[in-house]
């Protein structure tokens, strides 16, 4: 895509192609190549310019991604301050648009990015606006993703059973639609199982078994 992009000579599709290269990097572990189409990318990028693409491309804005995938690749190659800063950013742009799917996008690369940095205050916070914003426009999925982000960080915050059967009930909504980020939130789940002592739960959620 790049390639035929740069032949082209348009800068909007040299964008989306940088767009969906971020995304499969990251996705395959290459967080490096990642970030250098991000860098690429984000360079072209321009909110006013480019805001209808989020309405012909992938049903959210490419600047949004392009910080919440840089914001992925930072925290995984050993930079969490500019993860932070990568998912704030993501989601300071996505309250601008007016695009709703973006700023629930920017909310979800924020959520996910607070639980692996333990931050259970942050990723309660951000749960909770992805489920009320899913639930005020009807949008299932984020209303999962919300569950499962607020449901983890509460078992964390008050050691117990507190968001444990959110946690469960949203988890398996999430995973029955996607796969994206779905071992990173079901190794969430087999922790909170531990912490109360759900041992065979515990195992059966590390292979993803229904129990």
């Amino acid at each position: 895509l790049v390639e035929i992009a740069d032949r082209i000579g348009d800068p909007g599709l040299v964008l989306q192609a940088h767009h969906s290269a971020w995304t499969t990097w990251a996705q395959n572990g290459e967080f490096a190549r990642s970030l250098e189409h991000v860098r690429k990318g984000m360079a072209l990028y321009d909110p006013e310019k480019h805001r209808r693409h989020a309405l012909v491309y992938g049903g959210h804005d490419p600047g949004v991604c392009g910080h919440g995938n840089r914001a992925k690749a930072a925290w995984a190659l050993g930079y969490p301050d500019q993860a932070t800063q990568s998912v704030r950013d993501g989601v300071a742009l996505a309250e601008t648009l007016d695009h709703m799917p973006s700023l629930l996008h920017s909310l979800w690369f924020s959520g996910t990015h607070y639980c692996v940095m333990r931050d259970f205050v942050a990723a309660r916070d951000c749960g909770d606006r992805l489920l009320a914003l899913g639930r005020e426009h009807g949008l299932t999925f984020y209303q999962a993703v919300g569950g499962v982000i607020h449901g983890w960080a509460l078992t964390q915050i008050h050691d117990g059973m507190d968001g444990l059967e959110e946690l469960r009930s949203s988890l398996g909504r999430y995973g029955a639609g996607i796969k994206t980020n779905l071992e990173v939130y079901r190794a969430g789940l087999v922790e909170a199982e531990l912490r109360s002592g759900n041992f065979e739960r515990a195992a059966a959620s590390l292979f993803g078994i229904e129990t």
